[in-house]
């Protein structure tokens, strides 16, 4: 595909003169915005139908009993610490004052 005998290659920095206009219509400041998709808002907005898609999908597609037993691993998975927290031993209100001054000094 080269060019024809008529035809020459232009330099890589120089503007096509097709398309000169459109690029002078450009301003630097509307070029270098970020799109409002990959601003904070946008990228909440976008996880948000993210979650919605894939939990529609998981309901629709995956078998009940198969549900039954994810949502009782993810249960597991939430409480862990809670239940890590009850199995602590009981201590007294002056036992953590000394911790927590020894700690901090």
């Amino acid at each position: 595909d080269m060019p024809g005998p008529d035809q020459i290659l232009g330099e890589d920095t120089e503007v096509c003169r097709s398309t000169e206009a459109a690029v002078d219509a450009i301003s630097e400041a509307e070029a270098a915005e970020t799109p409002w998709l990959l601003k904070p808002q946008g990228l909440g907005v976008m996880g948000f139908f993210t979650l919605v898609f894939f939990g529609l999908a998981f309901y629709l597609l995956v078998p009940e009993g198969l549900q039954k037993y994810a949502w009782w691993y993810l249960k597991g998975v939430v409480m862990w610490p809670y239940r890590r927290w009850m199995r602590l031993p009981t201590l007294h209100g002056t036992t953590v004052l000394v911790f927590m001054i020894i700690t901090f000094i």
